[in-house]
């Protein structure tokens, strides 16, 4: 256990030092949503619209800044001393709560982006928002930390990518959209519930399968 808080804290404080992609996440937020924006001065857009345009700004930020966790450690030749160091399930354990921190960040930004600028997002549902934030966040964060181990070993690794990604990300942001459709109208829905543990059951799923089979991943 105080290996995985070494790895974490070391993730964290090199993001920190040089908060380079912090900073590119945010800039690439505040420009999407700025486009979007002027690109529709005089229409509104309606709230499907607006959730389908957050999770997809979520996504892109997510796969673009946090997904490389396992292929930068690869490409400076540092994850054979952290193996030495550590186990690979302390490693694949600090870089899953590095993705998920870095998601919440990008999400609250995405949030706060969008309330500025949009005036058709308005969340009535506080505590589902939240949640939708959060169980979203782990989700995405699950999947992008186990592709990122698994393009580290391979050849191709940017024609790996989207043809992972794609499918298994697909279910998440189809379930984060409806959810966020609920929140941003004053309707009550009986399927909310399930779209939640559905998100629940599937990051389950996947932190618990990749558990099992990341220290196969860097078996020679």
């Amino acid at each position: 256990m105080k290996s995985f808080f070494t790895l974490l804290y070391k993730d964290l404080l090199c993001e920190f030092r040089t908060k380079h992609a912090i900073y590119s996440l945010l800039v690439f937020v505040l420009t999407t949503v700025l486009v979007l924006l002027f690109s529709i001065l005089d229409k509104d857009f309606s709230v499907e619209l607006i959730s389908s345009l957050f999770w997809i700004v979520s996504f892109f930020s997510t796969m673009t800044g946090l997904s490389r966790s396992f292929v930068l450690e690869e490409e400076k030749h540092t994850i054979m001393f952290l193996r030495l160091q550590s186990s690979v399930t302390n490693i694949y354990l600090s870089k899953l709560f590095y993705t998920i921190i870095g998601s919440l960040i990008i999400n609250i930004s995405i949030t706060i982006a969008f309330s500025l600028f949009l005036s058709g997002f308005i969340i009535y549902n506080y505590t589902l928002f939240a949640l939708t934030i959060l169980i979203g966040s782990i989700a995405l964060s699950s999947a992008a930390t186990i592709l990122s181990a698994i393009i580290s070993r391979a050849e191709f690794k940017g024609l790996l990518f989207p043809l992972l990604s794609f499918p298994i990300m697909l279910p998440i942001l189809i379930t984060s959209v409806q959810l966020t459709n609920i929140t941003l109208t004053n309707f009550t829905f009986e399927n909310e519930l399930n779209y939640l543990q559905f998100q629940l059951s599937y990051s389950t799923v996947l932190i618990t399968s990749s558990l099992m089979f990341v220290k196969y991943i860097f078996e020679e």
